[in-house]
């Protein structure tokens, strides 16, 4: 998302510059090659108050007249330094699942008396306001918008991956974590591959934790999947995958508004998912199936039906793709920040 906004505001000619901490990642590569400068402060794992003068100093140093923070880390880290040189900060929360501790809920608080609130969802805004007392601003996730998918560029994609063009494949983009419940998805899928043997199953993402990643590929060999599922790790080359998928699924337990499965859709596939946080209201229109979290037999069935029926796959497809075109787009992400931005600075846009 990061990425989407600081592609979408250099298009509107819109300064940015991106700051992350703790370790290096493919997404700083990505934007230096689109001419955006990043900045990697390293100052060691844990809670570091170093990092607060490393974020005041990149302020001073940078010039920046607004800093946007992204989940309570990012934060906690930025309110202070931000409020020291005197310039706004808003924040975006992408979902509520570290709250229940009294320090998270503390910080959580204190928000909106020092920062604008943004959430990406309005489940997440209305678990703020419960919580709280405020609703916050609600702007939904938005991402680019491919081409269609061809039967040329399915083909290309399934060479890639080395499967076949006639397998029905079911693509998860998520990292490796408890509350992506990767579980369920697995079991799911093993009553899908009962009826049919040559499905697939496209894992795409990576963990932090290394028991995580062991104990799902544990799980995967003790179900005899491993000739069905494809464990791909961290990919740079998402957009070439997606056009593999027939269906994109999601078996989150938690979620705000997950960009791979608004990814997924834009490409025209159909999502089969959880209701839970922002794809309740996502989806109430068409566009997919959702489910119960936790619930096996609904998932298995969702994925079946789109195996069985080729017509309605690609109906819901379409479906999927002209809601992510008329709704969730990342020209109306970025123009609904800069409005945000604007409010708070008058003309100067420098972020």
């Amino acid at each position: 998302m990061v990425y989407s906004l600081a592609m979408g505001l250099k298009a509107k000619d819109v300064h940015c510059e991106v700051a992350s901490y703790l370790t290096d990642g493919i997404l700083r590569k990505k934007l230096n090659q689109n001419n955006i400068q990043t900045h990697l402060l390293k100052t060691g794992n844990g809670l570091n108050p170093k990092l607060s003068f490393a974020v005041y100093r990149l302020i001073k140093q940078t010039g920046a007249q607004l800093i946007h923070t992204h989940h309570i880390g990012p934060y906690v880290y930025a309110v202070l330094p931000a409020k020291l040189a005197g310039i706004p900060i808003v924040h975006t929360e992408h979902s509520r699942e570290l709250y229940g501790h009294y320090k998270i809920n503390f910080i959580g608080r204190s928000m909106d008396a020092l920062s604008t609130v943004v959430c990406v969802a309005d489940e997440i805004a209305a678990f703020r306001a419960a919580q709280f007392g405020k609703k916050p601003l609600v702007i939904e996730n938005g991402v680019q918008i491919p081409q269609t998918i061809s039967p040329s560029k399915q083909l290309k994609a399934r060479k890639l991956l080395g499967i076949n063009p006639s397998d029905y494949v079911v693509g998860c983009v998520a990292r490796i974590s408890p509350e992506k419940d990767h579980s369920t998805l697995l079991k799911a899928f093993q009553k899908l591959n009962k009826d049919c043997p040559s499905a697939k199953l496209v894992l795409v993402g990576t963990t932090p934790k290394k028991n995580d990643y062991e104990n799902l590929t544990s799980q995967i060999t003790q179900m005899q999947l491993s000739k069905n599922v494809l464990m791909l790790g961290n990919r740079n080359d998402v957009d070439e995958i997606y056009p593999c998928f027939d269906v994109i699924a999601l078996s989150s337990k938690r979620e705000g508004l997950p960009l791979a499965l608004l990814e997924g859709m834009a490409h025209g596939i159909p999502a089969v998912a959880t209701s839970v946080g922002g794809i309740t209201k996502l989806l109430s229109n068409g566009g997919g199936i959702t489910m119960p979290a936790g619930d096996i037999d609904s998932l298995a069935s969702a994925l079946t039906l789109y195996e069985n029926n080729v017509a309605k796959r690609k109906e819901h497809g379409d479906q999927a793709r002209k809601l992510i075109l008329s709704k969730h787009s990342e020209t109306k992400m970025v123009e609904d920040y800069l409005k945000i931005y604007s409010m708070l600075l008058g003309s100067k846009t420098q972020a």
